[in-house]
């Protein structure tokens, strides 16, 4: 199963935090991901990733979670744990003086920063159907902006049609390895060469979709109102309000760290 399809299907359970409102899940991860931004300290960043972790177990989600990190984690970090200590030279020299004492502890240190970064955001979309954020955001812009419900619609058909996009690349591209097309030989010219006849179909499909997308919508009548109702409307609990307020509360303990203290930093202990 891809990744997507993974993060798709694990967005649709019922949860506790499934079932929260889909805007204050997006201000939670707003702030949380903020987070990794201004702070370094490599304990404050392990705190909230165990926080996060700690919480897929709680949205029943921790199997789905454990196959898309082993494969994101990493790709993402181990690149920067092995190139960054040959650019940080300040400290005690090792290895002949290729690398530094201080270079490997802040490679390290912004590799947790990323493993905490995308940690939150894979939370935040596996627990998070973007149909309802996008419903959500969409009432809240017009009932509160005065925004059009189109916008919303847009990006909500783009969620809907991004696995099947997956999906019929895939079709396409066994169909054309049954015929004989060999996509892994050759060089990187030639395997870029042999996809592009994939395309072709791929985006005829999407054409004849969106063709039948519009009839749908003027038999509907789309667009004859300038407002319109909503299935799921927008109902904050107490659940959600705490929610929030922990989000919050964390981005401001980081902000504290960074404003008023100097251990907001990967050597912090340098300054106790």
């Amino acid at each position: 199963m891809r990744i997507v399809d993974i993060v798709v299907d694990a967005a649709k359970r019922d949860s506790p935090f499934h079932l929260l409102n889909p805007l204050v899940k997006a201000i939670w991860w707003i702030c949380l991901i903020i987070v990794p931004i201004i702070i370094t300290n490599p304990i404050f960043l392990s705190a909230v990733l165990i926080l996060v972790l700690s919480m897929t177990k709680m949205a029943r989600i921790g199997r789905e979670f454990a196959k898309v990190v082993k494969i994101a984690y990493p790709l993402l970090v181990a690149f920067i744990i092995v190139v960054w200590p040959f650019f940080y030279r300040t400290g005690t020299p090792i290895l002949g003086g290729l690398i530094t004492v201080d270079g490997v502890i802040y490679a390290l240190a912004m590799g947790l920063r990323i493993i905490t970064s995308v940690t939150i955001c894979l939370f935040f979309v596996m627990v998070t159907d973007m149909t309802d954020l996008a419903c959500s955001v969409g009432q809240f812009a017009q009932e509160h902006l005065g925004f059009s419900y189109t916008g919303p619609f847009m990006v909500i058909s783009s969620f809907k049609f991004l696995p099947e996009s997956f999906a019929h690349f895939s079709n396409i591209k066994d169909s054309f390895a049954c015929r004989g097309q060999k996509f892994d030989t050759g060089g990187l010219v030639q395997r870029i060469k042999a996809y592009v006849p994939i395309f072709i179909p791929l985006i005829l499909t999407f054409l004849d979709k969106a063709r039948q997308m519009a009839i749908a919508l003027q038999l509907k009548g789309f667009g004859a109102e300038k407002r319109r109702t909503f299935l799921k409307p927008n109902v904050y609990t107490w659940k959600d309000y705490l929610f929030m307020i922990t989000g919050i509360f964390i981005l401001a303990v980081a902000i504290y760290f960074k404003v008023r203290t100097n251990l907001s930093g990967v050597f912090f202990w340098r300054y106790l």
